[in-house]
């Protein structure tokens, strides 16, 4: 059975974007990546149904996490958090070299 065969349908997946890094123990981790070009870098963390997303510039991060289970998570450093079910947007300020947007859509 795979990750996305687990979820019954009432699981509410939630996009949520921080301003401040956030601990990896927080998370169920099953793979982690990190890239790095000139001064960009980034770490990709995939845990059963979904992932976070640590970007970074200088010292900037963002932070994006995908999953259902988020009750846990902090709120401070959180800047916004939607659905990740039906078509929705988030468009952050611009805050000078870092632009970030999302798109969820369904069918």
């Amino acid at each position: 059975m795979s990750v996305s065969q687990k979820h019954t349908s009432n699981q509410t997946f939630r996009m949520m974007l921080y301003s401040r890094p956030l601990h990896p123990e927080l998370f169920e981790l099953h793979q982690c990546r990190s890239i790095r070009h000139g001064e960009y870098e980034a770490e990709q963390w995939l845990m059963p149904g979904g992932h976070v997303v640590r970007f970074q510039i200088q010292n900037q991060p963002l932070i994006e996490v995908v999953s259902h289970q988020t009750d846990h998570l902090p709120e401070n450093g959180l800047m916004h958090a939607l659905q990740a079910y039906g078509e929705r947007d988030y468009d952050l300020p611009d805050s000078g070299r870092v632009r970030f947007f999302t798109t969820n859509l369904t069918d």
